[in-house]
Formats: structure tokens, sequence, C-alpha cells
């Protein structure tokens, strides 16, 4: 995935392309990674961990999402979970 889609005010969905892509990789996905689109700025800053018995994938046991717009607004929000793909 190099792109981000998200809900915009009025409902509609806005697709984020990714600009920078930083540390270990899991799956097509960084443990650092910038997406943009006109005013705002969406960086996602996570740790990837091996767990015994996961075949493809990592944990994200805890990161950070920042939205950033150009005026200077800005929202932070704790993250965590999974990067995986399920094996047929």
């Amino acid at each position: 995935m190099d792109h981000f889609k998200g809900g915009a005010s009025g409902g509609q969905t806005t697709q984020f392309p990714r600009t920078q892509a930083e540390g270990a990789q899991a799956l097509g996905q960084f443990e650092r990674q910038t997406f943009e689109q006109g005013d705002y700025t969406l960086s996602v800053d996570v740790g990837f961990e091996q767990r015994t018995g996961m075949a493809r994938g990592v944990v994200v046991p805890q990161g950070s999402l920042r939205l950033t717009q150009s005026g200077g607004w800005e929202l932070i929000m704790p993250v965590g979970g999974l990067v995986a793909c399920e094996s047929p």
C-alpha cells in the first residue's frame, strides 16, 4: 500500500499518497511513514515485533498517528495492532 485512504469532512474519501518511508518493512508497511495530501500530513511511527507463531506478519505493540494541517492544527493518537496477511 503506497497510500492511505481517510474520510474527510463531508463524508468523502481522500487518498494520501506516501511520500516517505523508513525503518523496518513488513508486508509493504514501514515503521515510519509519511503521507501527504493538500494541506494535510499524516505521519505513522510504530515499532514492529516478531512473535512466535506468526508465520507472516508482525505485532505493533505501540506507536502514534499524527495528522497535521499546514495552519498548525494537529491531532495525535496512539496506535497498535498487527501487520499481517491471512494464509490460504
